[in-house]
């Protein structure tokens, strides 16, 4: 605690007293970054909180667009079959705007799906995403945004979303 400047804390005794720290440590200050561990696991659950919001917000849309309720629209643990494949290498878009359009397309084609709920598992170490979350989020918009206003808002789609439940396959044996 002799550590911290007392413009953060004042009465500091361990990293259970916080909540969190919104602050870096000053360019002179002898402070590092791993003095903040503690705040580390709150950033990492609200990082966690606002994806997880931003993913569902887009499930939706892309279920708006594509009028087939979609569980994970940016997941990229996919198995195609033979026509989502052939669907799949007409598609332009090859960004993260790929994963709504092979959706959006899948179900103008007739193409059902399955949800298959997998764990997923972020193992220490392993490379950042390449997901760039202005440029990317605004590109899946574009993309999706472009389907529905393109279609003259698909009220039928909504419809047909708020009917349909999403197909979520068993567990294995």
């Amino acid at each position: 605690s002799e550590q911290l400047p007392p413009v953060l804390m004042r009465e500091y005794r361990g990293p259970s007293d916080l909540m969190a720290v919104f602050t870096r440590p000053a360019p002179r200050s002898e402070l590092k970054p791993e003095d903040f561990a503690f705040v580390a696991d709150d950033v990492k659950v609200l990082t966690g909180l606002l994806r997880h919001a931003a993913n569902s917000v887009a499930d939706w849309f892309v279920s708006w667009a594509s009028g087939r309720r979609v569980l994970d629209s940016q997941s990229g643990h996919r198995v195609y079959t033979r026509a989502a494949a052939q669907i799949a290498l007409e598609i332009e878009s090859t960004g993260f705007e790929f994963e709504a359009r092979i959706l959006i397309e899948c179900a103008h084609a007739g193409i059902r799906w399955v949800a298959v709920p997998i764990e997923a598992r972020y193992a220490p170490g392993l490379r950042r995403s390449h997901f760039a979350p202005v440029r990317d989020a605004w590109r899946i918009a574009r993309e999706v945004g472009g389907e529905i206003l393109g279609g003259g808002l698909l009220l039928g789609n909504l419809r047909r979303i708020a009917r349909d439940p999403v197909v979520i396959a068993a567990p294995g044996p």
